[in-house]
This record gives C-alpha cells, structure tokens and sequence, in this order.
C-alpha cells in the first residue's frame, strides 16, 4: 500500500511538475508576445509622433501628429462645406441650363413656323406683284397706262 501511496504522489508530482512547466512555457510565451507587441507600439509612436507635410503649408514642415488634428480640422470642415456649396450651384446652374435649352427650343420652334409663314406671305405677295404687271400689260387697259403716262410726263 505504501508503494501504491508513492506511485499515486509520484504520478501527482510528476502531473503538478508538467503543469508547472506547462504553466510556466506559457507564460513566458505570453511575455515574449507582450514584449513584441510593446516594441511595436513603441515603434508605432516613435514614428508616428511626428509629421513631415508639404502639402499642408507648401515647404516642409515638422507637426506633431497631435497638434495637426487641431490645425486640419477647420480646413477640411471648410472644404466640405466649400464641396457642398459647389454642388449645390452646379445643380442648380443644371437645372437653370435645362430651362433655358427648353426655352431655345421653343423660340427654334417659333422661328421655324414664322419663317414658314413668311415665305407664304412672301409668295403670295410675289404672285399677286406677278398677276398686277401681267394685267397692266394687256391690252383692255391700254388707255387707262396712256392717260397715266401722259399725265405724268406732262407734270
């Protein structure tokens, strides 16, 4: 029994012992990735404190990255509402240059049917221009173009 007792603690020790050193692995594992993860964010600041930007005031110029929110905000809030406002004018310079091509044509319309009426008119009073001198020619009114002409020589 004695022996059973010394086998049973011996398997215990050696079960407490591999957990232990399981344990213990793990834990150092863990402190290896804390360890690169602490070099990264360190890493990550360093080279993140600060800012070089050229496009911000035309030359170079060093920002630290917390003071650039501050200098960034206002402009970037007033180029959305500088974008907004452009928009806004563009479609309604849009619907304005609608309007006008809508009225354009109408006035193209118009023009069209008045020029067709005016070649009518046109026409017709060449026709009837035609029809005058073909009538003064003939010969019933031949006395009536002699006494006309007389009297105006005459004067």
């Amino acid at each position: 029994m004695a022996t059973a007792n010394a086998r049973i603690l011996e398997r215990k020790s050696l079960l407490i012992s591999s957990s232990y050193i399981d344990a213990s692995r793990k834990f150092t594992e863990l402190e290896d990735i804390e360890e690169q993860k602490r070099i990264r964010m360190t890493f990550l600041e360093r080279s993140t404190k600060w800012t070089d930007s050229k496009v911000l005031t035309n030359f170079n110029q060093r920002w630290l990255t917390t003071n650039l929110e501050a200098h960034l905000k206002v402009p970037y809030f007033k180029s959305i509402v500088t974008y907004i406002i452009c928009n806004a004018l563009l479609s309604s310079n849009k619907r304005a240059l609608s309007i006008l091509l809508d009225q354009i044509q109408m006035v193209e319309i118009d023009f069209k049917m008045k020029q067709l009426q005016m070649k009518k008119i046109t026409q017709k009073h060449k026709r009837n221009t035609e029809m005058n001198r073909r009538r003064s020619s003939m010969n019933m009114f031949r006395k009536m173009r002699l006494s006309v002409l007389s009297s105006a020589l005459k004067a």
